[in-house]
């Protein structure tokens, strides 16, 4: 006997998944990106902070709220 794919056995793996992602891409999050990428800003206008570093901040944040459509991509791409 097989489960359905996408349901029983995995659902509250999946549950727990929908939850983290929620969380890494909600309002917390969204605030806590808006105040990296603006003191990083700061910084960097001050010459306090290494330039690579803002680079890698800012792609960071833009892996973080972009992921789902990387992996949409990447999935859509391969295969058939």
């Amino acid at each position: 006997m097989s489960q359905p794919a996408g349901g029983g056995a995995f659902q509250p793996i999946e549950s727990a998944f929908d939850k983290v992602l929620e969380f890494l891409t909600g309002t917390f999050a969204t605030t806590a990106a808006t105040i990296a990428v603006s003191v990083c800003g700061y910084l960097a206008l001050t010459s306090r902070i290494p330039w690579m570093m803002c680079f890698s901040i800012v792609v960071g944040v833009a892996f973080i709220f972009g992921g789902a459509q990387i992996v949409q991509t990447l999935a859509g791409s391969g295969g058939g």
